[in-house]
């Protein structure tokens, strides 16, 4: 008996395993429910009998048996909450005919997963099914979000992504003075040897990984620069990993190093803000306002 599958197109800019993309979309299955489809072929990847762990990339078709999505999605239309205790339409800073643009605070995921009750994506499907996250950031990172608000968006912003056409600044607090007051950092990043939830940098396995930075200001009471970062790569972690190894953590940042914790800063909260976003070949630019608890500089 031949299958009939529902097909998607995998539009995200990075990269996701395929059973963590199939429970974000289904958020009502288990992660045994789709392991088992997957060994059972129910689900494919470009056509061919896949796993759990297989790596999505921009343009990966994935399909699954048609009954399946059906029951997968009605499963997860029952667990969403009409209404969501965070206010999410207050992050709403801007609306073109294309695109969504969010002010994310930190502390708020992006997607759903493993002890996440509250994420942007689900909020973004209760609002239409044409939504579509196109890049993330940490959890613990503030800032822009942009999401597109068609399939045809999501495919023009991602190309704009893979040739670099997309400019991005980022504020961060970090330890320290820094030595040059711009500079470039040139370290590869790879998955860290011993913690699945951490990347390393200089392995002989890592993927290249480039950091423009300039400083705006120093504090020399409190020994901490108020500095501009400008990713040429877009590697999970690479701001934080990045100033971490010149010796100049972010503030807040237990995992690589930023145990700093100034007086009035939130618990909880990571002094990297994704400030500034570009458009260049559509002519647009956002700045998203930096959060409240940032510190000023009064030196």
């Amino acid at each position: 008996m031949s299958l009939t599958y529902q097909h998607f197109t995998y539009d995200m800019e990075v990269s996701s395993r395929l059973d963590r993309w199939l429970k974000r979309k289904y958020n009502g299955c288990t992660q045994g429910a789709i392991e088992k489809a997957i060994r059972a072929r129910f689900v494919r990847v470009n056509g061919e009998k896949t796993s759990a762990g297989t790596a999505l990339t921009i343009g990966t078709s994935v399909s699954v048996e048609i009954h399946l999505h059906q029951k997968w999605e009605e499963m997860s239309h029952d667990v969403l909450c009409p209404t969501v205790a965070y206010s999410f339409d207050s992050l709403i800073l801007d609306e073109t005919a294309d695109f969504l643009i969010l002010n994310k605070p930190s502390g708020l995921d992006v997607q759903g997963g493993s002890h996440v009750h509250e994420n942007i994506d689900d909020w973004l499907r209760t609002k239409s099914s044409e939504y579509r996250l196109v890049h993330r950031i940490d959890r613990a990172t503030s800032g822009l979000l942009i999401v597109a608000k068609s399939l045809s968006s999501a495919i023009s912003i991602t190309q704009m992504f893979r040739i670099r056409n997309v400019k991005k600044c980022y504020r961060a607090i970090v330890v320290g003075e820094l030595a040059s007051k711009a500079g470039e950092i040139n370290l590869p990043i790879a998955n860290h040897p011993k913690i699945a939830s951490m990347m390393a940098v200089g392995t002989n396995d890592g993927k290249d990984a480039s950091t423009n930075y300039r400083l705006k200001n120093f504090n020399p009471q409190e020994n901490w620069s108020d500095v501009e970062l400008f990713p040429l790569t877009g590697r999970k972690h690479q701001l934080r990993l990045h100033m971490s190894a010149i010796g100049h953590p972010i503030i807040g940042d237990d995992k690589y190093g930023g145990h700093l914790h100034l007086a009035d800063m939130p618990k909880n909260v990571l002094l990297l803000h994704a400030w500034r976003i570009s458009l260049p070949a559509v002519g647009l630019r956002w700045e998203a306002p930096l959060p409240t608890y940032w510190p000023n500089c009064a030196c």
